[in-house]
């Protein structure tokens, strides 16, 4: 017996039915499923001796859920390529929360719990924020799907505030915000915990005058931070351009060693003073001018400096010697910068897309074991001797070398470059050359066919009759295959 006609149509509007269901709310039901929630609760704990700070219950925490940071690309090929050289970058040393904006916020009740909801699955930065209180982060914590993530209880402790001088020591303590509001002198010893927060004002410096002690931290209190203060308490994404950077820290006192700190938005950078100086280990991002040694030798050992519009590290001493070895100098104007300096070591470094990798007046030094990679200038030289060897110079987009004084360019590999490897002429003026001998630039490989298109010294008269060079590259003998010893030792 055959179905009637009415029961097929009911069933046709059934099946129907059924199948636009599935359409319109099947995707809502998943999306559902993909999504969790994030739980906890946030303390505030006095830990001064001022009664005004007892809070008289936990609300009013601003609690925002940020997507990660995005890691530099380069930075992390680098670090991957070379794990000691640099710093390793992580959510640690790119996260901000003044810029980015939330993709979740909430509050804090009375008893300092909160609850943010239907958050989709994924890993996330944690901020909690309140005004005139310490700034707490949870870097990566991961949200699961269709579950409750709890974050346990977090304490937070009031704010520091200082300005002026300040004549008795200090610990900077981990997990507290300090926040310098006018340009500020310590004049006793000075100790900063790893994972404690400065910020300091527009336009304002911190000095320290006396000894400094760094403690050293792991997990997320490895590093200590240093920054500009605008916008401190934001939780909306701002802009701190170059008129908003704090302007300078700066040390006095001699033997000091400043390590495993990031420093962010600063005009005039860190300063040394005294002699035997060093930092290690540190990271200095968007600066005018990043590491200076005034007067005073010393070393830059595991530095990553990157987007500065002046100098990253500059050694500004007639007598004394500077190294710098094992860093990172990423989209700067000059990465080095010796200017009337006394000898310089330069070493296993890696500089990458500045206008001068090195730049040298009146000095002297070493240039060794470095990478060289889209810079537009490699090492431009003023009245200065340097001995350069065992390089990579992979791709320079205009001269290499610049030499203008004595050198000599040894065991290096030069792969390419946009004008020329090697550039001793000047045109104009009475003297058409930059050098006062012929260079000695033998037993180096050149992957190029040939070399003379690359080299601008006294062969390139008959272009120019009226400007004369006197002086020659001397590129013979030369390496036939790469050196593999050249560039960064791992």
């Amino acid at each position: 017996m055959c179905p009637s006609r009415n029961t097929i149509y009911t069933l046709l509007w059934t099946m129907t039915v059924v199948a636009l269901s599935f359409l319109f709310t099947g995707c809502d039901r998943t999306s559902d499923v993909e999504k969790g929630s994030l739980t906890g609760k946030v303390i505030l704990v006095n830990d001064t001796d001022d009664p005004s700070l007892d809070p008289v219950d936990f609300s009013g925490v601003t609690v925002a859920l940020y997507p990660l940071a995005i890691l530099d690309t380069t930075i992390v090929r680098i670090n991957n390529t070379f794990p000691d050289t640099g710093i390793q970058i992580s959510q640690m040393t790119e996260f901000d929360h003044r810029l980015q904006n939330p993709m979740a916020i909430t509050s804090t009740g009375a008893d300092g719990k909160f609850l943010i909801k239907k958050i989709p699955v994924g890993a996330y930065n944690v901020v909690f924020l309140k005004e005139g209180w310490s700034i707490k982060y949870l870097f990566s914590v991961g949200i699961v799907q269709n579950d409750l993530v709890d974050v346990s209880e977090n304490q937070i402790k009031p704010a520091v505030y200082f300005s002026g001088y300040v004549s008795e020591s200090v610990t900077f303590k981990a997990d507290k915000v300090y926040i310098v509001t006018g340009t500020t002198s310590f004049i006793a010893p000075v100790t900063i915990e790893s994972g404690t927060q400065i910020y300091v004002s527009p336009d304002e410096s911190i000095r320290f005058h006396e000894n400094m002690q760094i403690s050293g931290g792991t997990g997320a209190n490895l590093y200590w931070k240093m920054g500009s203060a605008h916008n401190l308490y934001t939780n909306s994404a701002t802009v701190i351009d170059s008129n908003l950077y704090f302007t300078a820290l700066s040390m006095y006192a001699g033997n000091i060693n400043l390590n495993h700190g990031l420093i962010r938005h600063v005009r005039d950078g860190v300063n040394f003073f005294s002699n035997g100086s060093s930092a290690s280990m540190m990271d200095i991002k968007h600066f005018s001018s990043g590491f200076s040694f005034n007067n005073c030798g010393g070393s830059a050992t595991r530095i990553s400096a990157r987007y500065g519009s002046l100098k990253a590290i500059q050694i500004l001493s007639p007598t004394d010697s500077l190294t710098v070895s094992h860093s990172i100098l990423y989209k700067t104007h000059d990465g080095i910068s010796a200017y009337t300096a006394g000898r310089a070591l330069i070493t296993d470094n890696y500089f990458h897309i500045n206008y001068n990798a090195i730049r040298a007046e009146n000095n002297n030094g070493t240039i060794s074991h470095n990478e060289f990679n889209l810079n537009q200038f490699d090492i431009n030289l003023y009245s200065s001797s340097y001995t350069i060897s065992n390089n990579n110079f992979y791709y320079t987009k205009d001269t290499t070398i610049a030499p203008r004084g004595f050198v000599l360019v040894s065991r290096n590999n030069f792969y390419r470059t946009g004008k020329y490897f090697v550039s001793i002429r000047k045109l104009g003026g009475t003297v058409f050359s930059w050098v006062y001998a012929n260079v000695d630039a033998k037993y180096n490989y050149w992957a190029v066919a040939d070399i003379d298109l690359y080299i601008y010294d006294a062969l390139d008269n008959a272009q120019f009759p009226e400007y004369p060079c006197p002086f020659s590259v001397i590129y013979l003998p030369k390496l036939n295959t790469k050196n593999p010893f050249a560039g960064i030792r791992r």
